[in-house]
């Protein structure tokens, strides 16, 4: 919800800009407001928030195993957003078949069947040689529609990240091996359309409308191997949307009325009031606005108490 205030008397609003979401695991303990209730997809994988991470446990040798973790509340399809998440694969699979890996997953609108992921694997391929290197793929409802890998390099850490331009209706999917503090630096590995099109490595139309959102989430995989705690984790955990600054409320009195403006670009919001400012209903202005001058305007009578303004969209 994105919100501007107007107080009749001073004629002020208040501006709330937009913050990154962050979670850095130090609590040890699945923060509810932050992370839903973890998803066993496959197998018993365990996610476990010890030593300051969420780590990924597995206790059978064989089968797949596959577990989610999902950002509480999902992500806007009409604005853009990144989300960032470090990641560390220490595991050693101990034969050809066998692998392990951790990183985000975004599951499309209205289905978990339409999904990209980015993640760090550990894999020995047939030539007996352990690959450490970054994964993505976009999974559709019929089938891997594309995928992308880095240099089959012994990486053990990365930063990876997901990215989502709202305009294009791309994810594009990145990675950095810088694993201290604040990477500088990122090195694309994929982009995906998910309108039909603008994917360089893959498109699928998944239907996206405002109505949805979509659902962001840490996923771990491991098949045909045990994985011990403290081997494959996630930490560092950044989700960024930028949101667009709520429009500036303006107040002024005009003879017995009082005129409230707000910018003519800022559609979609509804003007509310109520005569007190901590507490009360809010109650809907069933005025409509003018456009005048690039400006939305509403002239209303002036009140004996105190009026408080605010925009809700």
């Amino acid at each position: 919800m994105r919100i501007a205030f107007g107080f009749l008397c001073l004629g002020m609003a208040l501006v709330v800009p937009a913050r990154a979401q962050t979670d850095d695991f130090n609590d040890n303990q699945r923060d509810p407001a932050m992370w839903g209730v973890d998803q066993r997809l496959d197998g018993n994988g365990v996610f476990t928030e010890s030593n300051q991470r969420v780590e990924f446990t597995v206790t059978s040798s064989v089968d797949a195993h596959s577990t989610f973790r999902p950002w509480v509340g999902g992500l806007p399809v009409d604005l853009p957003w990144q989300a960032t998440l470090r990641v560390q694969n220490n595991t050693v699979p101990p034969k050809h078949g066998a692998n392990a890996s951790i990183g985000l997953a975004l599951l499309g609108p209205g289905t978990e069947l339409n999904a990209i992921t980015v993640e760090l694997v550990a894999d020995p391929f047939i030539d007996g040689v352990m690959y450490r290197y970054i994964y993505s793929v976009m999974e559709t409802e019929s089938g891997s529609a594309g995928e992308a890998s880095s240099e089959h390099e012994g990486m053990v850490a990365a930063y990876v990240r997901l990215a989502y331009d709202p305009a294009a209706k791309v994810v594009s999917v990145s990675y950095s091996r810088e694993t201290s503090g604040n990477p500088s630096s990122f090195q694309p590995l994929a982009t995906y359309g998910i309108a039909g099109s603008g994917g360089a490595d893959g498109s699928r139309d998944w239907g996206v409308s405002a109505v949805k959102p979509f659902t962001l989430g840490i996923y771990a995989y491991s098949e045909d191997m045990q994985i011990a705690a403290g081997t494959l984790w996630a930490d560092d955990f950044v989700l960024e949307v930028d949101e667009p600054e709520p429009p500036t409320l303006s107040i002024r009195r005009e003879n017995q009325n009082v005129k409230i403006s707000w910018e003519a670009s800022a559609v979609g919001y509804a003007l509310e009031t109520r005569s007190t400012v901590a507490s009360g209903r809010w109650l809907h202005v069933s005025a409509t606005p003018a456009v005048s001058n690039g400006a939305q305007e509403v002239l209303l009578p002036i009140q004996p108490q105190a009026q408080y303004f605010r925009l809700v969209k």
